[in-house]
C-alpha cells in the first residue's frame, strides 16, 4: 500500500511539474567575456538548435517554421567606418539577394525600452520584410539589439515565420528580443 501511495503521489509531482515548466520560459546563456553571459528567455517548447549556423544561437519552436537566429557582436571587432546599424542594413542586403519577391512590410523603427534593473534596458530598431524562398512565403523580422548596460557588445536577431501564424508568433518573437540581458556567470 505504501508503494502504492508513494507511486502515486511521485506521478501527481511529476505531472504538476511537467504542467508548470510546460508554460514557463527557459532561459539560455550565451557567454560575452570570462565574466558575463547573454541571457535570454525562449518558450518552454522551443529547440535550441546543436548547429546553429551561421547564427551564434538559433531556437525554434515546434512548428520549425518559426525560427530565431541571433548574430552577437563585439563592437572592438568592427571596423573603424563600421556600426552596429550598418551591419543590419548589410544583413537585410544580404537576404534581401537571396530571397524573391522581397519586399518592406514595415520599414526601421527605432524604440528605447528603459527598465527599472540597467541590465534590461536596451535600443532595439527593428524591420519588417516578406518574401518567398523555395516553395514558401515567411516575413522576415530584423531586429538590431544594443544594450544600454554594455555598450561593447550588440545582437542581431533574424526571426522568420509563416504568414499564417504571423498574428500569434510576433509577440513571442518581441518577447524574445526583449528578454536579452547581461548576467553574471
Amino acid at each position: 500500500m505504501k508503494k502504492l501511495l508513494l507511486l502515486c503521489f511521485m506521478s501527481l509531482f511529476f505531472s504538476v511539474a511537467h504542467a508548470q515548466s510546460q508554460s514557463e520560459n527557459q532561459q539560455v546563456d550565451y557567454p560575452v567575456s570570462d565574466g558575463q553571459s547573454l541571457r535570454f528567455a525562449i518558450p518552454s517548447n522551443w529547440e535550441v538548435r546543436a548547429n546553429p549556423q551561421p547564427y551564434e544561437l538559433r531556437f525554434s519552436s515546434a512548428n520549425p517554421e518559426t525560427v530565431t537566429g541571433i548574430f552577437v557582436y563585439k563592437k572592438e571587432d568592427l571596423a573603424e567606418e563600421s556600426t552596429p546599424n550598418a551591419l543590419l542594413e548589410r544583413q537585410i542586403e544580404v537576404f534581401k539577394s537571396k530571397i524573391k519577391n522581397f519586399k518592406v512590410v514595415e520599414d526601421k523603427q527605432t524604440v528605447t525600452r528603459n527598465f527599472k534593473a540597467l541590465a534590461d534596458s536596451k535600443v532595439i530598431t527593428s524591420a519588417l520584410y516578406v518574401g518567398d524562398f523555395e516553395a514558401s512565403r515567411y516575413y522576415y523580422y530584423f531586429t538590431l539589439i544594443e544594450p544600454a548596460y554594455n555598450k561593447d557588445v550588440f545582437l542581431l536577431s533574424v526571426q522568420f515565420a509563416s504568414p499564417s501564424d504571423w498574428k500569434k508568433m510576433k509577440p513571442v518573437l518581441d518577447a524574445v528580443t526583449l528578454s536579452t540581458k547581461l548576467v553574471d556567470k
